[in-house]
């Protein structure tokens, strides 16, 4: 049987992904948001996480009774030159990471702060693991000394990145997290550090999640399990590891694992557990890989889920599924990134502004927001002050208008009620007094305030800081000068408003219509008509009994007093007098508002803000913006270098495709992993089960070629009982 190693080592593919991946892992930063392929080891501290991943990788891992992996650690194992893949029998034996032919043979790589990988020996590389992960700590804790730092149990946020080369090592990344603690002594809150790191590698659908927990343990004691649900719910994308297999503290513990290894093999779970033994009993140091398989093969157990050799032939095609799944959406992310980064530069700028550009373009800015803050003042403003000085006209009663009146009996009666007008004019001005300052309140915060909303819209080009504070403050000083002038005009209009001042037609029109058919004469015409004529009646008769009305009136009239007839004269025009000021008030103040504001605005932005010496000495770009202008460059070169990289894999045609489809490219490895992945659907399942089983159906007896080139001969019998079971034969685990 062709080995999943041999197949891509004669197309290349899984190699040249894996390749990129790196690369763009070794090239991006966390804040690009690149979501990247990846193997996450998640387990408690004393689950022998550590030790199994030493014997994976070949690489020596830090142990130590106390917590020791404080940050997450990248092992990228490469095979070189044209050495056996480690997933073939014979050179898998000198993969243990026990032995002294290997550690010759494997070169150790470690990334320092400056991002480039230096390397060391065997018997450096966990002192230097240790080292780089007290840089990190001291980075990110600067208050620690130095010989405290390697005590201190706390979680950084960077990565520790180790590569391993050499001949029999399987190309694989593999992320080493930081242990689930139990016990956080003095150290508060690291157990929520540690899940929060884990959670924020294993959330990620373009993760496989890699359990280590001791064979002993239940489901419901091990954390990782519980974390590992939280976001993979059935198991489409967790690999379990049970370690210590040969350290159980009861029979049942060890049924139970024993059952779970077979349940999972006889039900084609290919995601299913995998047992592990990393010590040989009694201290005699790491398990020989041969020598672990043939003990667990010795406990009934499948032979293709257990020991590290095993664990290597199944992991290495399950990641490179998850890269072929995950690989074209992860080129349209960077596509995107990359164009946000470019957007983002243009915004600021590629190149530092001058001192006079960065004023044209305040300037622009606040020229071009003209229509903006006039339609502020329209709508927050001057409506409510238009609305509130008409309002005023429900104050207009009889009463209200009259109640000053008095009998004078020096004054002709036709000629009395002259100072009780001009008194209601005098009324109505101190009742518009209140709307127009609110008004003139208004209208000033908002001229002070849109500077500052130009000047910082998300939309504009970022100005800096200080520049923009000085054109704030140095409008502002303009503001308060202008609003002492427009107060002033505005003021006096408003006492104009005290004394009669209107020549308008309007209000001989508005007076006279009122004065031309007295109300009371028009009540008498409507009673008399009102039920004794019919809508076609002559109009003669119609005539008469207007007269008829008219004289009754006058006769009325000529007995009532004369005061009452001055009082209903005065009413009247007052409300005259109202209905055309009104009008002539409201758009005197809008009038001062365009010249004194408005207009006093535009001037100064055009002819005075260029000339300011507080502006121009302000004028000077930011620090933030040219360091946020070289970070954006530096992206910039990361994200196009990751995207040269991920290009290289991919025709034209493909990368255009992922292009146009990035949700659908981005969903298909949404917890679905193709082919050796499990699926989770259970029909399909179903169906697939139904398939192999109708394969074999016919078949006696049956030859069947196991991973690794073993075969296994199934007698009828075995055939027929695991028919009867409803059991594919080459799965059947022996108990």
């Amino acid at each position: 049987m062709t080995t999943f190693a041999g197949a891509v080592e004669a197309n290349g593919q899984y190699v040249e992904h894996l390749r990129v991946v790196r690369q763009i892992r070794d090239d991006a930063l966390a804040k690009d948001e690149l979501q990247l392929p990846q193997i996450c080891v998640i387990g408690a501290t004393s689950a022998g996480k550590s030790s199994f991943l030493s014997r994976l990788t070949g690489v020596p891992f830090p142990q130590d009774a106390e917590m020791c992996t404080k940050a997450a650690i990248v092992v990228n194992c490469t095979r070189r030159d044209d050495a056996s893949s480690c997933t073939e029998a014979e050179p898998a034996t000198a993969c243990s990471s026990g032995s002294s032919k290997q550690a010759n043979a494997l070169k150790f790589y470690i990334s320092d702060r400056n991002k480039k990988y230096v390397e060391c020996g065997a018997d450096e590389i966990a002192e230097k693991i240790s080292e780089r992960q007290n840089e990190l700590l001291m980075d990110e804790f600067p208050h620690l000394a130095p010989d405290d730092v390697s005590s201190v149990k706390q979680i950084v946020s960077g990565e520790i990145k180790v590569l391993v080369e050499g001949p029999g090592v399987c190309d694989l990344t593999l992320v080493d997290l930081p242990g689930f603690v139990q016990n956080e002594g003095k150290s508060e809150g690291l157990k929520s550090q540690v899940e929060a790191l884990v959670k924020k590698h294993v959330q990620k659908k373009e993760t496989l999640i890699c359990i280590v927990s001791e064979a002993k343990e239940t489901e419901d004691n091990i954390e990782a399990l519980q974390v590992a649900r939280e976001f993979d719910k059935h198991g489409a994308r967790t690999l379990h590891v049970l370690s210590k297999f040969d350290l159980f503290d009861s029979i049942d513990a060890e049924r139970r694992a024993r059952d779970w290894i077979c349940e999972d093999w006889d039900n084609g779970n290919d995601l299913g557990r995998h047992a592990v033994i990393n010590f040989v009993k009694g201290g005699e140091g790491p398990m020989e890989e041969t020598r672990e398989e043939e003990m667990l093969v010795g406990l009934n157990l499948p032979k293709e889920r257990v020991g590290v050799i095993r664990f290597r032939e199944r992991v290495q095609p399950l990641f490179a599924n998850l890269i072929a799944t995950h690989i074209p959406a992860l080129a349209t992310s960077i596509r995107l990134r990359l164009a946000e980064c470019k957007r983002a530069l243009e915004k600021i700028g590629r190149e530092p502004q001058s001192d006079q550009e960065l004023i044209m373009a305040v300037k622009t800015i606040l020229l071009s927001g003209s229509t903006n803050v006039q339609q502020k003042l329209s709508t927050a403003a001057f409506a409510k002050f238009k609305e509130g000085a008409h309002a005023k006209e429900e104050l207009l009663t009889f009463e209200w208008t009259t109640e000053s009146f008095g009998t004078n009996a020096f004054e002709c009666p036709v000629f009395q009620g002259r100072e009780v007008f001009e008194d209601c004019l005098r009324r109505i001005r101190d009742e518009w007094r209140p709307i127009l300052q609110e008004y003139m309140k208004d209208v000033k915060q908002i001229a002070t305030t849109s500077t500052k909303k130009l000047l910082t819209c998300p939309t504009v080009t970022p100005l800096p800081g200080r520049l923009i504070s000085a054109v704030i403050t140095e409008a502002g000083k303009n503001v308060d000068v202008t609003s002492v002038r427009f107060n002033k005009s505005c003021t006096d209009a408003l006492d104009l408003e005290a004394e009669f001042g209107t020549a308008n037609s309007y209000f001989d029109a508005s007076f006279g219509a009122m004065e031309a058919i007295p109300e009371a004469l028009e009540k008498m015409i409507s009673q008399s008509l009102t039920g004794k004529w019919n809508d076609l009646k002559n109009v003669d008769d119609v005539m008469q009994t207007i007269g008829a009305a008219k004289k009754e009136y006058a006769f009325k009239q000529s007995s009532a007093e004369m005061d009452e007839n001055c009082k209903q004269k005065i009413h009247k025009a007052v409300k005259a007098n109202f209905n055309c000021e009104a009008k002539t008030f409201v758009d005197s103040i809008l009038k001062h508002t365009r010249n004194g504001v408005l207009h006093s605005r535009t001037s100064w932005i055009q002819n005075t803000l260029h000339n300011n010496p507080i502006i121009k000495s302000a004028a000077k770009e930011d620090p933030k913006i040219v360091k946020k202008r070289e970070e954006l460059k530096q992206q910039e070169e990361r994200l196009t270098n990751c995207q040269l990289q991920i290009e290289s894999v991919f025709y034209d045609g493909e990368a255009e495709s992922s292009e146009s489809q990035p949700h659908e490219n981005a969903e298909a490895g949404n917890g679905q992993l193709h082919g050796a992945l499990a699926n989770g659907n259970e029909e399909e399942e179903e169906e697939q089960h139904d398939a192999d089983a109708h394969e074999h159906e016919h078949e006696q007896p049956m030859e069947v070629e196991m991973v690794g080139g073993d075969h296994y001969v199934v007698d009828e019998q075995e055939q027929v009982e695991c028919e009867d079971q409803d059991v594919d034969p080459k799965r059947q685990c022996r108990r």
